[in-house]
């Protein structure tokens, strides 16, 4: 009898201890165990390289193709795509256009940096944060498109804005020239990087200028 309370006891304490997590194990949001030592390794699927973040999402942190449209795949291998990482799209040469999915909330600093003949981006209403540089020496960007539903971002012409336009963050680098429409008031530390825009039309309502 004395026996069958121990074993019993034992099955218990494996149940308890089994529901907590084995160590090294990190916890999802939908309950699914990861091993810690998969968190932040590259894995390759495709035509994408990712890294799993903490909270089981997904950062893209590589294009490994050569189409010239993009649209970026909002899941990959059954988890969501949440970032697109820094150097994601770095000497992609062969790159045109490129749509983001919904559900992305973060676009790393210099994404898309040496993409020469990158001239437009589409970027969700679920982006949080658009990183520096993130358009650095896009010689042939053309327009950034911002969904009108985005809480943080605006477009205008092709040109990237707070939500409410009143500060200016990215120009597109192939404009000749630039008229800024009346209500912006900053014009942003990056906004004209690696710019060779010859004319800039600013309104009287523009009060600071980051350098």
């Amino acid at each position: 009898m004395e026996k069958r309370k121990i074993i019993a006891g034992l099955l218990a304490l494996t149940l308890v201890v089994g529901s907590a997590g084995l160590p090294g194990t990190v916890r999802e949001k939908s309950g699914v165990g990861i091993a810690a030592s998969a968190l932040n390794q590259e894995v390759v699927s495709g035509e994408y390289t990712y890294i799993i973040l903490d909270d089981g999402t997904i950062e893209i942190r590589r294009y490994n193709g050569d189409d010239e449209v993009v649209e970026l795949p909002n899941a990959i291998d059954g988890r969501n795509v949440t970032s697109v990482g820094s150097m994601t799209f770095f000497n992609c040469y062969t790159l045109k256009s490129l749509i983001i999915p919904d559900g992305v909330t973060n676009i790393a600093d210099e994404v898309f940096v040496n993409c020469d003949n990158f001239k437009s981006v589409k970027i969700p209403k679920s982006v949080t944060k658009i990183g520096n540089f993130s358009f650095h020496h896009c010689n042939a960007l053309e327009s950034i498109e911002v969904d009108s539903a985005n809480n943080f971002y605006s477009s205008e012409d092709g040109v990237l804005y707070d939500k409410n336009k009143e500060t200016l963050l990215t120009c597109p680098l192939y404009r000749e020239e630039l008229n800024i429409p009346y209500g912006v008031k900053t014009i942003g530390r990056y906004a004209f990087s690696g710019n060779t825009i010859k004319r800039v039309i600013m309104p009287d309502s523009v009060t600071t200028t980051c350098n």
